[in-house]
């Protein structure tokens, strides 16, 4: 099993989400695995977010 995505931490300590990229669960150390199911359901809140912002934009233009 796996995420589909990976935390990057830039030597400034700055963290980037890569949604390109997979990270395998054997892959983290379980706090890293609590770090990883924490911000998968915040993406999954913030997709969720886009997707009816997109949907309401183009309910909108329809009037």
């Amino acid at each position: 099993m796996y995420f589909d995505f990976r935390i990057i931490v830039c030597t400034d300590g700055m963290e980037i989400i890569d949604r390109q990229m997979k990270t395998y669960y054997c892959q983290l150390t379980s706090s890293q695995m609590v770090e990883y199911i924490e911000m998968e359901l915040q993406l999954a809140i913030l997709d969720g977010l886009e997707r009816n912002k997109r949907l309401g934009c183009k309910g909108l233009l329809g009037i």
